[in-house]
């Protein structure tokens, strides 16, 4: 099990050099120590992006959650990939305040340098497009597999956690394979769509101050007597 810290202090390492084959030889140097299971939602940290998507909780929400920060690192990756998918599934009355519950659990075990790397990560602060061509250069170096056909499996798929998972896991012919398409397929997104109300809302914060930002969705219950909380939306 590979410790959040090492995440963090790679994630530190590639911000702090301005050097390509330096953030390249980081990142490729951390997947190649990580364990199949870890590597999806590793590169999903790192890029900013975690592999379920959009988590749902809000700026003020993750900062409102004090904690002391812990004295040595004990969180693992794999932990804190738990705690993202546990907080999306926690809906319905009450939900606020059992993710607050469960965020103050994870913080509660955080140092300083990784509860800052978690609240960013859970408010989109860390999301950085260009690390997405780095990425690609590291996995290829780490899974030993061509860089071209690395690329050409991420234009495909369009899931940089996925393809790393394919690369490192199964290699080239991995690659091939997710790859492949017969000229019989025809790709089909299912379309779905909901009539919701906006409950609430939250002011942005940065470059959106000023500005209602996190939106909060609900529709109505079978009775119609309340309202039910869906999810959430952003705006640009």
């Amino acid at each position: 099990m590979t410790l959040l810290a090492d995440l963090v202090a790679a994630s530190r390492e590639i911000t702090d050099t301005s050097s390509r084959s330096r953030k390249v030889g980081i990142l490729a140097a951390l997947l190649a120590r990580l364990d199949p299971n870890e590597v999806a939602p590793a590169v999903g940290f790192l890029a900013g992006v975690p592999r379920q998507g959009r988590i749902g909780v809000g700026y003020s929400t993750i900062y409102g959650v004090e904690r002391a920060p812990a004295g040595a690192a004990s969180l693992t990756i794999a932990e804190l990939d738990r705690t993202i998918t546990a907080v999306q599934g926690i809906t319905g009355s009450g939900s606020a305040a059992s993710r607050r519950r469960c965020l103050g659990e994870l913080l509660g075990r955080a140092t300083e340098q990784e509860a800052d790397f978690v609240k960013r990560l859970f408010t989109g602060e860390l999301r950085q497009g260009a690390l997405a061509g780095l990425m690609v250069d590291a996995i290829a170096t780490a899974a030993g597999v061509s860089g071209a056909l690395t690329r050409r499996a991420l234009m495909l798929s369009g899931d940089l956690s996925r393809t790393a998972e394919i690369a490192i896991a199964k290699g080239e012919e991995g690659l091939r394979e997710a790859g492949r398409r017969g000229k019989a397929w025809r790709k089909v997104k299912p379309v779905r769509t909901y009539d919701l109300v906006v409950l609430g809302a939250e002011w942005g914060h940065g470059r959106r101050q000023g500005w209602l930002s996190n939106l909060y969705l609900g529709a109505r219950t079978r009775a119609r007597a309340n309202f039910r909380w869906w999810g959430s939306a952003s705006r640009g």
